[in-house]
C-alpha cells in the first residue's frame, strides 16, 4: 500500500477532529487537498502532494512525530502497511541487508 491510501486519508476526516499526523508528514491538523486558490508548495506530504492545515496545526521533526505516537499522543495514525485478512501484518527483507523487518513502525505497533 505504502503511501498511496494514507495520503487521501485527511480528505475524509471530520474538521471538527484535530491532532490527526500521519508518520511521514510530521504534521498534525493535516487538512484536504487544497483549491488552486490554496496552494503552498511548502506544504507536501510524503507523496509530494500539496496539502492544506487545520486551524492550529502544528509542523514538527520526525523524531518528534514518533514520540507522540510512542507516548499515546495521537488520537490516530493511518500506516501503509501490508495487513492479511487475519490481521497478521507483513514482513519483509531488504536485498544485500542483515537487518529483517520494518523496523522503528514495529516498536510502535501496540500489543
Amino acid at each position: 500500500m505504502g503511501i498511496g491510501i494514507p495520503t487521501l486519508v485527511a480528505n475524509f476526516v471530520p474538521k471538527r477532529q484535530r491532532g490527526v499526523a500521519a508518520k511521514r508528514e510530521r504534521h498534525a491538523g493535516i487538512g484536504p487537498f487544497p483549491t488552486e486558490d490554496e496552494v503552498d508548495a511548502d506544504l507536501i506530504n510524503a507523496g509530494k502532494q500539496t496539502v492544506t492545515t487545520l486551524k492550529g496545526s502544528s509542523i514538527f521533526g520526525s523524531h518528534e512525530s514518533f514520540a507522540m505516537i510512542r507516548g499515546g499522543k495521537i488520537n490516530l495514525s493511518i500506516w501503509g502497511l501490508q495487513v492479511s485478512e487475519r490481521g497478521d501484518l507483513a514482513d519483509w527483507m531488504i536485498p544485500g541487508k542483515m537487518v529483517k523487518g520494518m523496523g522503528a513502525p514495529w516498536t510502535w505497533w501496540p500489543g
